[in-house]
């Protein structure tokens, strides 16, 4: 069947703003003559090579490019419009996840043919030494690092000392119940709310509550429990310590930095149940990648916590943001610096194990997906714009982590059109979705507003002009 005119301009459409860019791009002169003469070589049986195609590119205003890139795009020639159309959309994929624009992209590839295998970096491999943790923490012991269950001890040594404050102060009454209590009153001490703290505490443990009345017999005992309590904490966050300074002699060649704001027991569960899922996955676990868990690692005070955060962000290659039902300011900046280095983020929504939790989630991820405002960011180095890739559960956040990491990242570059009512403008962007997931999350855009294309690759590229 003869490849025609119609067919060659439906394969490369998706480079053009709209079809009246695209017909006026075919109306000059010295490119038709040339595609009509390519047209007749390919449907007497001929296979377009490279030097075919570079008269057709010189024809209009491209220049020619080297073997390497025709290769690339076209490994078995040009003699098809299905052949033609491949090579154009892997083109245009390259172009706009690596460069930001077909223009850029094209010029910088076609000046230095070894460019698009630099930025295709694959990481993690079978031959690489594992990583282990030589201070791992059980599960149990994991919400001792946070700030709810990690400082209980505390509060109860604090809400202990308090009562024996109120027995100290009975004077020549008897230590009983009755008069603990009132004791407690002319003091101020508030004495229910002061042991709920210290039965807090033995319930998280699993031992037995107990009242003023045990106090009078079993002060001392109390007190050391407490002591133990204290003493197991300490020894967790001394292990969670050690940890944490095994993740910064490994800054180097950290993979992916794993994005948080745990509290309580809960939070840290779910998310050690999560951590594991990913990474202990078979295809994962087979890569040996260098992993920073935030359930093993502690660190005593909050400025060095936020440098430690940083040269992960900074040195890892890809952000796994674990969205919660409440997020902080300070994960959302993670996220937001993470893409600004034009790293991949990959933000995890749960569904949640209930009804409430489930309505709650679906509006976080419609959040994401849609309108938050820093789900796009553009990389300050390069211009190209950069964003999220949303998942709703381990497998499909694991699925996406071993694309990135082999660089098998499915994508589908679209042209998009918004129109507003109000001021009856219409106006087109090409997108980049990715097609790992069912929710197709935009990672790249480019504008279709060649005002403000200019204006923007003038700041960001300086050095090329792209129309």
């Amino acid at each position: 069947m003869p490849l025609t005119l119609d067919e060659v301009k439906e394969s490369v459409d998706i480079l053009f703003l709209d079809a009246e860019h695209r017909d006026s791009a075919f109306n000059i002169r010295p490119f038709t003559d040339e595609l009509q003469r390519a047209l007749e070589y390919v449907n007497q049986g001929g296979s377009l090579d490279r030097e075919y195609l570079n008269r057709i590119l010189i024809a209009c205003h491209l220049g020619p490019v080297d073997q390497t890139i025709f290769d690339l795009y076209f490994p078995r020639g040009i003699n098809s419009a299905e052949k033609l159309k491949e090579g154009v959309a892997k083109f245009a994929e390259d172009a706009l996840l690596h460069f930001g624009s077909f223009h850029q992209a094209f010029f910088r590839i076609k000046a230095d043919a070894n460019l698009l295998p630099a930025v295709k970096q694959p990481f993690g491999s079978e031959t690489r030494a594992p990583f282990t943790l030589s201070s791992p923490l059980q599960i149990k012991e994991l919400a001792y690092l946070g700030y709810v269950s990690g400082g209980l001890p505390t509060q109860m040594s604090d809400a202990h000392q308090t009562i024996m404050r109120a027995m100290g102060a009975l004077g020549s009454r008897l230590a009983t119940e009755e008069n603990i209590r009132h004791s407690a009153t002319e003091i101020g001490i508030d004495i229910e709310k002061t042991l709920k703290t210290v039965n807090a505490g033995l319930e998280k443990r699993g031992q037995k509550q107990v009242t003023i009345e045990d106090y009078v017999t079993t002060a001392e005992e109390i007190r050391l429990k407490i002591e133990t309590f204290i003493e197991e904490v300490r020894r967790c966050r001394q292990k969670g310590i050690r940890n944490q300074e095994q993740y910064i002699n490994s800054a180097a060649e950290m993979d992916v930095y794993v994005a948080t704001s745990m509290r309580d027991e809960r939070d840290y569960h779910e998310m050690h149940g999560f951590i594991r899922t990913v990474f202990e996955r078979h295809d994962i676990a087979r890569l040996n990648l260098r992993y920073f868990d935030p359930t093993q690692a502690y660190c005593p005070n909050k400025y060095d916590k936020g440098l430690v955060e940083c040269l992960m962000i900074r040195c890892a290659k890809v952000t796994i943001y674990c969205a919660q039902l409440q997020d902080t300011m300070g994960k959302d900046s993670e996220l937001a610096i993470t893409l600004g280095l034009g790293k991949p983020v990959i933000v995890f929504v749960p569904r949640g194990n209930t009804p409430e939790d489930r309505v709650a989630y679906d509006k976080r991820a419609r959040i994401f997906a849609d309108i938050h405002p820093l789900s796009l960011q553009v990389d300050q180095r390069t211009g190209n714009s950069n964003g999220i890739m949303l998942v709703r559960d381990a497998n499909e956040c694991a699925n996406v982590l071993y694309a990135i990491a082999k660089n098998q990242l499915r994508v589908e570059v679209m042209r998009e059109c918004e129109q507003d009512s109000l001021s009856g403008e219409t106006t087109t962007n090409w997108v980049l979705r990715e097609n790992m997931t069912p929710n197709h999350s935009v990672i790249r855009v480019a504008t279709g507003w060649k005002h403000l294309r200019t204006a923007f690759w003038s700041a960001f590229r300086p050095d090329l002009h792209i129309p």
